[in-house]
């Protein structure tokens, strides 16, 4: 009977690590019109909407991130951001 209780307790425990809050994984980017390239610095996360996971931006060392949005057709925007969970909406301009 103890090893089946802690075999539950360790699946319980398993099942719920994490659960006492909630954190977004990092931050969505969203794009009006959807379908932009999101690059951090020189690299390429992918097209709206995306999530730049929060181990990047982590592993970037800076208090603040570059962010520049592309799609053809539009504007490319470029914003310095300090946040690190949540999303981020951004309309794109048409040139």
């Amino acid at each position: 009977m103890g090893k089946f209780c802690f075999a539950v307790l360790v699946t319980f425990l398993f099942l719920v690590q994490g659960c006492g809050e909630i954190v977004t994984p990092g931050v969505v980017v969203e794009t009006e019109p959807p379908g932009a390239t999101v690059r951090v610095g020189s690299k390429i996360i992918g097209k709206t909407p995306v999530l730049v996971p929060r181990k990047f931006i982590k592993d970037h060392y800076l208090e603040t991130w570059t962010v520049d949005i592309s799609k053809d057709g539009y504007k490319t925007y470029q914003t310095v951001l300090n946040q690190k969970k949540g999303t981020i909406k951004i309309p794109l301009e048409k040139k």
